[in-house]
């Protein structure tokens, strides 16, 4: 069964060192290319920079920023920025080698306080 695998990161959009540099490599590694089928870089949004950097390392699928987007994609994640009031940024980045992670960029300083009060309950 093909893997799907998230990745948590505040490198999802820009290599800037550490983290980065060790994503690089897995990501691009044939042996986890072997294993994993989909791969997705998620971190913080936390400047409308992101968007345009991530749309000059691949492309930009759904932006809430500028209203880029169409088609399920941008219904499924409208109405997840609708809901939850956050801004989203998705799309996918090209790899040193030519590989490709879907990357989701979340900007959530504006998040519903209800929701996030039933969440963390819900972790409690």
């Amino acid at each position: 069964m093909p893997l799907t695998l998230i990745h948590s990161t505040h490198e999802a959009v820009q290599k800037v060192g550490g983290i980065g540099t060790v994503l690089d490599g897995l990501l691009t590694s044939s042996v986890y290319q072997k294993a994993v089928h989909r791969s997705i870089l998620v971190g913080p949004l936390t400047h409308p920079r992101d968007a345009d950097i991530l749309a000059r390392q691949g492309e930009v699928l759904f932006s809430s920023l500028d209203g880029t987007g169409q088609g399920r994609v941008a219904q499924l994640l409208g109405a997840v920025e609708i809901a939850h009031n956050v801004n989203l940024v998705y799309g996918k980045r090209q790899l040193g080698d030519g590989t490709k992670a879907e990357v989701l960029l979340v900007d959530a300083g504006d998040v519903n306080p209800r929701k996030m009060r039933n969440f963390k309950y819900n972790l409690y």
